[in-house]
């Protein structure tokens, strides 16, 4: 039971983020309400967004079977299809909040999990439609249990899956090859006896072999945890050609994502930190290049000593100078009651050639006044247009709990389309504002030098803020009436944020646009 707790609390390890975030208005992003009953995971496919996520039966209020689902979504957020999958034994399926997704060569897709109490997995493939061709499941060797199936990609019409299993108090990661019918060639274990490896990433190499990322820990045997980077290069028959441990100056340190550049280096990115003492030691993420050798050009490490974050789990590549970074930022912390926590998803543009953050990005996906909410992001891509699209879901426990999905797009410089969408219109429904925008209507948009508000609620004791991109308040004023005007001459041509604050809670918000 020991090593479970601390697998758990490994898995779900939180940590920090820099001084450079200075954002005080968040997006509101799309909620796909009802869709999913947890995480949202992407991949984009010329430009059509396929998510898979976890699920319920539908008018099943008696045993509450959990499955997975897959969605084709438009560039505008509209729904093409959803089917959902289910074991025929009326086992729960569970996917990982790391969960990824491959196209196939035939067009088709898939991903995998874990069945019931996780001792078996399963893997799913269906066709460009969506429509089952297998699902299947999978047994570890005798004397272990399958914890996660999480990575797959296809090289070869092969595919080749990861995840990690358990063998009394070991861990390992493992490697599973199956034919394109789902038939299993070989499962190979990786890992020692004198520690813990968890896997973090799978990709492909340029020369066709398999790059593993993880963590190397003693977390199976020792309450003083130590871990590092772990990554290995694998060929196509589950051969190591060699393996790579990055001590980071003997820090606490786990890969959540790689990916080889254009230039035959690699970008990797996870969480960072002195030590497991969660009481006094907050985390932070970390961005590490390396060249095609493998020896590191430079790590950049974002934390401050007053928040913690979840790290960095997503990397998308955008050209040969830059890439996309995502993971979960955290205010305060779950271990200091007297702190707010709050916990918002995370993007970041960075350099390929220096620890260098070109801009970074909040998203928290919906706006209430409950601290309790959190926002966890699961899929960053780019679109052929250079858009961005970030999804996740969201997690309450008071007061009622509940997951929904969201999806949310941001232009190439990291501002959410809400209202100008050059492909969706100038008022997209699937990139509104969610907190039922008739209600406060902010007009024109984009503006000049007059910006009105009018509201069917009865707004005053109501406050108006307009932020400028750095977060610095540039008009704050009650409220007097429901219909009212600003002038805004003196306001500079831009992009803003708004706030309607009550009772000093903001119950409103979003973007507005000068144009002149």
């Amino acid at each position: 039971m020991d090593f479970f707790y601390k697998t758990s609390v490994l898995l779900f390890v939180v940590f920090i983020h820099g001084n450079i975030f200075t954002q005080t208005i968040f997006p509101i992003s799309y909620d796909y309400n009802g869709r999913a009953s947890t995480h949202f995971s992407q991949i984009i496919d010329n430009d059509t967004l396929v998510f898979v996520g976890s699920c319920y039966k539908d008018n099943d209020s008696t045993s509450n079977q959990q499955g997975v689902f897959i969605s084709f979504i438009d560039s505008c957020g509209n729904v093409i299809r959803y089917k959902k999958f289910f074991d025929n034994n009326g086992s729960d399926l569970y996917l990982n909040p790391r969960t990824t997704i491959a196209k196939t060569a035939d067009s088709g897709y898939s991903f995998g999990g874990n069945i019931g109490n996780g001792n078996k997995g399963f893997i799913i493939k269906v066709n460009h439609t969506g429509d089952l061709a297998y699902y299947k499941t999978i047994n570890a060797p005798s004397g272990s249990i399958i914890l996660s199936i999480e990575r797959v990609i296809e090289i070869d019409t092969y595919l080749y899956w990861s995840g990690y299993i358990s063998n009394d108090f070991n861990a390992a990661t493992f490697m599973l090859k199956t034919d394109s019918d789902g038939n299993v060639i070989f499962f190979n274990k990786y890992g020692n006896q004198s520690s813990c490896d968890f896997i973090g990433s799978m990709s492909a190499s340029i020369a066709g072999k398999i790059i593993i990322g993880g963590s190397r820990t003693n977390i199976c045997y020792s309450s003083d945890w130590k871990s590092s980077p772990w990554i290995s290069e694998i060929d196509t028959n589950g051969l190591v050609l060699w393996e790579w441990v990055d001590t980071l100056s003997s820090k606490f340190g786990i890969t959540g994502n790689i990916y080889q550049t254009n230039d035959k280096g690699w970008i990797y990115c996870g969480i960072y930190l002195d030590s497991v003492t969660f009481n006094n030691k907050y985390i932070s993420g970390f961005i590490t290049r390396l060249d095609s050798s493998f020896h590191k050009e430079w790590t950049q490490i974002l934390g401050n000593p007053t928040d913690l974050t979840n790290g960095f789990f997503r990397i998308s590549l955008i050209d040969d100078t830059t890439c996309l970074i995502g993971g979960d930022y955290t205010i305060g912390s779950p271990y200091k009651p007297d702190a707010p926590y709050q916990k918002f998803g995370w993007i970041l543009k960075v350099s390929l050639s220096k620890p260098d953050t070109i801009w970074s990005t909040f998203v928290r996906a919906e706006w209430d006044t409950y601290h309790s909410t959190q926002t966890f992001l699961n899929g960053l891509g780019l679109l052929s247009s250079g858009s961005i699209i970030a999804s996740g879901y969201l997690y309450r426990t008071s007061p009622n709990f509940y997951n929904k999905a969201w999806l949310s797009k941001f232009s190439d410089a990291g501002i959410e389309y809400m209202y100008l969408d050059t492909i969706c219109g100038t008022k997209s429904s699937a990139f509104e504002n969610n907190q039922s925008p008739e209600s406060v209507i902010m007009y024109p948009n984009p503006f000049t030098n007059q910006l009105n508000i009018f509201s069917d609620i009865l707004l005053k004791k109501h406050s108006f803020y307009l932020y400028g991109m750095n977060g610095k308040c540039i008009i704050k004023l009650n409220l007097p009436d429901q219909n009212i005007s600003i002038d805004t001459t003196s306001i500079p041509p831009g992009i803003y944020f708004w706030e309607i604050i009550y009772d000093g809670v903001s119950i409103r918000n979003g973007k507005l646009v000068k144009t002149r």
